[in-house]
């Protein structure tokens, strides 16, 4: 049940946020992900515009990848 109500918040959350708002910042933190600028100011306006975790560690892992942990240390 607490996952449902979780998930119910976080539908309510985004669908009060300025969508173009969001969806400006994240291009923007896009952008800065694939360039060799400073990200964190794109992060920080993406997430207060709105953006979840989730949508900054995505935007993230598409341009830097996962790094493969070494095994045995």
């Amino acid at each position: 049940a607490s996952r449902e109500i979780q998930a119910e918040k976080l539908r309510k959350f985004r669908e009060k946020r300025d969508k173009a708002k969001h969806a400006e910042a994240m291009k923007r933190l896009v952008e800065a992900c694939n360039s060799d600028e400073n990200v964190y100011p794109y992060v920080f306006e993406a997430v207060k515009v709105g953006a979840t975790f989730g949508e900054v560690s995505k935007a993230q892992v598409d341009a830097y990848g996962v790094w493969p942990y070494p095994i045995g240390l």
